[in-house]
């Protein structure tokens, strides 16, 4: 995939007035080194020259992630590309630098709770004592962390589906609020886009990869299909599970407003996910440290 650098190239080669072709063709030319890139460049162009957009080019040669690329294919659309890639590279350079100092955190943590583990070793072998429960210990904290470093690499639609698939959208509120704000804030875009409902919803049917979740777009679809209203379809096939956000698409549908009415709710969510990314972000750290003192008191105090 392109980096934000290149998002933030694309989108200035955009809006100087070239064409996507010729978008590629400067991509091309300044990433020759990269063999791998380059290939994707060049398949990605040849997609373009066969008759696709630009962003469905560029989804095709997996340049972008898949919830980008679902964003980029709807600001496409809307003639809003430039904007929506520079906004997009902000985004996810702020997302990545705070991911980097949480791994940077978190690996200072975990190399102080080994070193304690590596020193209890030695003494235990010095003392001729079991050394199960260090390894142990230290094999867990080990896993942890890599557990974590993938959970924080992981994209909004790889989370979602795997929330569909262990099926935690009925167990937990928080998830379940959390997958209803990437879907609604993709479905309301494509909306404003102009896209009628039923076409909107087809377009996010392979979006998530989840059996589970293509049932439920399908059984919306055939509720469109009937002549049933969106709110209806939506609830009914539990695309959305919230609520308030079921009375806010029913207020917004029936007062014409829908689209004001759902940015709005999406607006107040999008600072509730907020505080509790910070809260994760401020309180994991701590939670290393508390058990890194723990470790240290154990095994070596």
């Amino acid at each position: 995939m392109i980096d934000v650098h290149q998002y933030r190239i694309i989108a200035t080669l955009l809006s100087s007035g070239l064409s996507p072709l010729q978008t590629l063709e400067q991509l091309i030319q300044q990433n020759r080194t990269d063999n791998r890139l380059s290939k994707r460049l060049v398949y990605c162009q040849s997609l373009l020259q066969q008759g696709a957009s630009f962003v469905q080019a560029c989804q095709q040669s997996h340049l972008f992630n898949p919830y980008q690329g679902q964003q980029l294919l709807l600001a496409e659309l809307a003639g809003k590309l430039p904007q929506s890639l520079i906004t997009l590279a902000n985004e996810q350079e702020q997302a990545q630098q705070r991911t980097q100092r949480l791994k940077a955190q978190l690996v200072l943590s975990q190399t102080v709770m080994l070193i304690a583990l590596a020193v209890s070793v030695v003494l235990a072998l010095f003392y001729g004592q079991s050394l199960v429960m260090q390894l142990l210990v230290a094999v867990c904290v080990v896993m942890a962390t890599r557990l974590l470093f993938r959970v924080l690499s992981t994209d909004h639609l790889a989370v979602m589906a795997w929330l569909w698939r262990s099926r935690l959208l009925y167990l937990s509120k928080t998830l379940a609020r959390y997958y209803e704000y990437y879907f609604c804030s993709l479905l309301i875009q494509q909306l404003s886009a102009g896209i009628d409902a039923q076409q909107a919803i087809k377009q996010l049917q392979g979006v998530i990869e989840s059996p589970t979740y293509r049932i439920h777009v399908r059984k919306a679809l055939s509720l469109l299909e009937e002549g049933k209203s969106l709110t209806l379809a939506l609830t009914k096939s539990e695309l959305i599970l919230h609520p308030a956000l079921k009375q806010i698409w029913s207020i917004g549908e029936y007062s014409g407003r829908l689209e004001s009415h759902v940015q709005h709710y999406l607006a107040t969510e999008a600072q509730y996910l907020r505080l509790l990314t910070d809260s994760f972000y401020t309180w994991l750290p701590r939670l290393y440290y508390a058990l890194t003192l723990i470790v240290i008191a154990k095994y070596l105090l």
